[in-house]
């Protein structure tokens, strides 16, 4: 994912990229089914819905999906280097939820807003460049990695309660210095 821009633009690239995502979707469920009980695979299933049949659709060459992809990728790729703005205030709010000063009642909260102001962040960007189909195809990719859970659970956090609790835009987030593993796993990815 690192690099001027991780999104592929055609087919070699694809599948170059899909060996990634599948091995790491394989490591996902592989831990899934060897570390969690069954109850916790059950919730995942339910929240995972269909994610795992939607991936091999996006990564089987001449899909429908795939086309589509490729249909708006190049404009995508265009715009990303100008999203570094929304990740690191997205690896802020991690690391806010993770941090141990946060309490148990806020942390959906922070999570849902943290999420929303990302999407609209993004949503932003792709807009102006690449017009509302493309902003409505990146909902739909974005959902087939996170799946629907979160857009699901936050939709009702609005932006005054959020304004409240998130870090200020623009705050400098920890990096490879946080305690939080999620929060370096982040910074890995966007190279701090």
């Amino acid at each position: 994912m690192q690099g001027d821009s991780p999104i592929p633009t055609n087919e070699e690239e694809m599948t170059s990229s899909c060996e990634y995502i599948q091995e790491a979707n394989h490591c996902m469920n592989n831990y899934t089914d060897k570390c969690t009980t069954p109850m916790v695979r059950e919730l995942l299933d339910v929240f995972m819905g269909d994610s795992n049949a939607r991936l091999n659709e996006f990564c089987t060459a001449g899909s429908e999906m795939r086309a589509n992809f490729l249909k708006h990728a190049g404009c995508l790729a265009e715009v990303y280097p100008e999203e570094r703005p929304c990740f690191l205030d997205l690896q802020v709010t991690i690391e806010k939820i993770v941090d141990k000063s946060t309490s148990n009642e806020d942390r959906v909260p922070i999570l849902c807003c943290g999420y929303n102001h990302f999407v609209q962040c993004i949503h932003g960007l792709i807009e102006p460049k690449c017009g509302a189909e493309t902003v409505h195809y990146a909902t739909e990719m974005f959902d087939m990695f996170a799946t629907t859970m979160p857009r699901t659970i936050c939709s009702n956090f609005k932006e005054d309660r959020c304004a409240q609790i998130l870090p200020a835009p623009g705050t400098q987030p920890q990096g490879s210095q946080s305690k939080s593993a999620v929060a370096r796993l982040l910074a890995a990815f966007l190279n701090n």
